[in-house]
């Protein structure tokens, strides 16, 4: 995909880049929320339906994915975090454009005391 470009025809882009400017779709760090306060994704790839009425840096997400190396007691409790932020972009977003969030947990292998933290977690 490093060559897939997307025209941003969005926005002030003209405005604030003196031309209308072609970048990749695939973003890591993406903010999901339109106002630029909400929670962020590991890796996105924008959708090609773009909003004529937000900047490039906020244009609707087709995929997100969330990546989580967990340690059972380590910071994270339970390792739902990341689902629930897919979740809520999913109801929250635009219901005529497709999504699909992706949630890879990476289990640390202290397997009992995965299985005694998170029992309704599959360790593999």
């Amino acid at each position: 995909m490093s060559n897939l470009r997307y025209r941003f025809e969005v926005g002030d882009a003209a405005d604030r880049f003196g031309y209308i400017p072609d970048i990749n779709p695939v973003k890591t760090e993406y903010q999901l929320d339109a106002k630029g306060s909400g929670p962020r994704v590991d890796i996105a790839v924008l959708s090609e339906v773009q909003n004529p009425r937000s900047n490039i840096w906020r244009q609707p997400c087709r995929i997100a994915i969330e990546i989580k190396l967990w340690q059972p007691g380590g910071p994270y409790l339970v390792p739902w975090d990341d689902v629930k932020k897919l979740r809520f972009y999913r109801n929250a977003r635009d219901s005529n454009l497709p999504f699909t969030g992706i949630a890879m947990l990476f289990v640390h292998p202290v397997h009992e005391k995965c299985k005694r933290e998170c029992p309704t977690l599959v360790c593999v």
